[in-house]
Parts: C-alpha cells; structure tokens; sequence
C-alpha cells in the first residue's frame, strides 16, 4: 500500500535535532549486556502521537465494494444541505456494514450444496453442470472475466461459429476430399469405423474431421501461438488439436509449421554455446599479466589526440594511461605500448584485451607470437 504524505507534511510542525554520531552510540551502550528488539518490528506503526491529531495520519484506501452505492445510501442522505443531520440505527447499520466490508477482505470456500450460490463460467462446463439443478442466465463475454480465456479457446474453435473463416463451409469439402469421402459417404446411412455425421459434420471417436485446405493451418496455428498459447512445441500442440479434431498425417503438418515459425526458431534454436566462461589466470607478480583497453570519444586536444590507450598490471592495479588518436592502427598501438610500457616493465607473458580489430588483426597476433606472449581476449560485449 502507498499512501500521498504530502498533505500530511505540509501541516506537520517541523523540529530539528542533531543525529547522533555512531562514536557517541557505542559510548552510550557502553557497559550494556541485554539488548531487545522486541518493537523494533512494528516501530513504525507505534510513533507516539499528539492526542487530538490521530485524524492527520488517517488516509483513505480503494476496495471495489457490491452495492456500494445501496449500502451508502443512508449516509449520503445525512450529507445533504436540506436535511437535518440525525444519526439513527439506520445509519448506524449501514456505516458498520461499510465498515465490515472495507475492513475484511472476502475469501474463496468451496460452496456449500446444500444452499442456493452463483456460480460464472463459460459454455465449456455445461456438461459438468447437467447433474445440477440450476437457472442459466446468460452474460456477455466481454463482461464476464471470471471466465478461463484459455478453456474457451478450443470451445470457440468446436462451436463452429461464423468467426472462424471457412468453418461452415467444411460440410461442402467432405464428399470431395480424398481422404474423408468414402467415409463420409457410408457414414451418411450408418456410422462405421468409429466414423459418424452429425449435423452435416464428419467426426471420428467424438472428434470432428477436418478436410484438406487453409483450415488445418489455421487450426495448427491457433493451437500453437493463437492468443495465450505461448508457442508450444511439436507434442503439446498435437495433443491440443488431438483433443478435438481429426486428420491423416497430423503430425506432419505440426512438424512443417513448427519448422518455420520464426519465433520458436529463435527462441528454442539448436545452436549450442561456445562453453562455459574461463577465468582468467591470477597474476603473481607486477606487469607479467596486463590488460589494455581504450577510452574514446574524448574532446580533441591541441595536439590532435582524442582518445586514452589504458594499459594495466593485473597484479598491482598500476596503470598506464597514454594519449592516442581513434584512428591509430596496430602498428602504432603497438610503437605506444613498447614506448611507455615495455621499456619500463619489459614483455608481459599475457594481454587480455577485448576482441576490438586492433587486437584481431593479423599484425597483432604475429607479433606477439613471436615474442611468446599469450594473448586473451575477454567475453563479447563484457565490460
């Protein structure tokens, strides 16, 4: 909870006191052996008020109430200029009403058989409801958000409705799709095979068939990344349309979707890392392990450099800093470094460096390698 102090601050009397110095704390707890922390937790709720002022510290707080405005009704009339302010058991009973509900906040139970209660869900649980006795009352459903938007997802899909694109037209594709016509054939006189129609509809052991076309992709679509499915992989997009629909070679075409969805390329790619990270090996004596780095986009000076060459000792954290221009190649970051740091500390045995082209380049490398220094290059993008 966060409350707006400054109201409260601006009619606070304001007093001043020094802070006590840690030295002199100790000097006072000097000699002390039991020390308790008993109000340390609740300190801040046990400040010492003014009596008279409790009213400053009090703050008003949100809570959607039912019938609010019903329950309030007694105490609105109160505030009224034409009417007379009289407190009676009316009021009495709506302000502790008010009162009960903002202060105890509701928590679910599990409903009680034996009474009447008011239950919202969507038409998926219809079937669970049938062993009930109870009155629908029907609820838009951008009003009703206690319903399980991910419950609804395939109900939508199975329900056949005018949303979905090509839906009430698959009646027409079944007599000539090769895969589902003689099935849908014989099963116009006697369901066979597990095969039956319903309402025009070809369905297999209660799931219904889906012909060849654009509305298998859609369905393996809608399964795999449609709204809140979160891009599943090849098995659980499978049993997602396996639950409801019906095709030859469904596998097949989850597996040629999920090759080409972009997002699962990305994110779930095959592609292996390098390895894990290296330490670097501990430095045991002064400038026999350095690094070096560069400082850029400084202001030009007089003498035309814009840039710091920051060479280091890993075991001391001695440092160089010698001026240098950007576009200084290899050859002359290497005149640098043998001019202000080998003719003081002579060959280092190592250099970390980052992967900038200086240190890449094949000037570079040759170089060290024949002076037999080991060259180490820190992690991509690491500081």
């Amino acid at each position: 909870m966060c409350c707006d102090s400054r109201v409260i601050n601006n009619i606070i009397v304001k007093y001043r006191h020094p802070i006590l110095r840690l030295d002199d704390m100790l000097d006072e707890l000097h000699g002390a052996i039991i020390f308790l922390k008993v109000d340390l937790k609740s300190g801040y709720n046990q400040v010492r008020i003014k009596e008279g002022d409790e009213w400053k510290i009090a703050f008003k707080t949100k809570r959607f109430v039912p019938n609010f405005s019903i329950l309030a009704s007694p105490l609105d009339e109160l505030v009224k200029k034409t009417v007379e302010f009289i407190w009676g058991d009316k009021q009495e009973r709506a302000f502790l009403a008010l009162k009960d509900k903002l202060t105890h906040a509701p928590l679910l139970a599990l409903p009680d058989i034996s009474r009447t209660f008011e239950l919202e869900c969507d038409a998926s649980r219809v079937e669970f409801l049938e062993q009930f006795p109870y009155v629908i009352k029907y609820k838009k459903g951008k009003n009703n958000v206690v319903a399980d938007a991910l419950s609804r997802r395939h109900t939508l899909l199975v329900a056949l409705g005018s949303q979905i694109l090509g839906f009430d037209h698959i009646k027409e594709f079944y007599s000539n799709d090769f895969e589902f016509n003689e099935s849908y054939t014989h099963c116009l006189a006697k369901p066979q095979g597990g095969f039956y129609v319903s309402e025009g509809y070809l369905y297999k052991e209660g799931r219904i068939c889906i012909p060849q076309g654009s509305i298998r992709k859609l369905l393996v679509k809608e399964s795999h990344e449609g709204g809140l499915m979160g891009n599943f992989g090849v098995e659980k997009t499978i049993s997602f349309l396996k639950d409801k629909f019906f095709w030859p070679h469904m596998r097949r075409d989850v597996e040629s979707f999920f090759s080409r969805c972009i997002a699962c390329l990305q994110v779930k790619s095959k592609v292996m890392p390098h390895g894990p990270d290296t330490p670097l090996p501990v430095a045991n004596s002064p400038w026999v392990d350095i690094s070096m780095n560069f400082i850029l986009g400084l202001p030009r000076t007089q003498r035309g450099v814009d840039s710091i060459f920051m060479v280091v000792d890993r075991f001391s954290k001695m440092a160089h800093f010698i001026p240098c221009h950007k576009i200084d190649d290899a050859s002359n970051i290497a005149r640098l470094l043998f001019k202000e740091v080998v003719k003081l500390h002579g060959l280092p045995k190592t250099i970390v460096s980052n992967r900038d082209t200086k240190f890449l380049s094949h000037f570079w490398k040759t170089l060290w390698s024949k002076l037999g220094t080991k060259l180490l290059f820190s992690t991509t993008c690491h500081p």
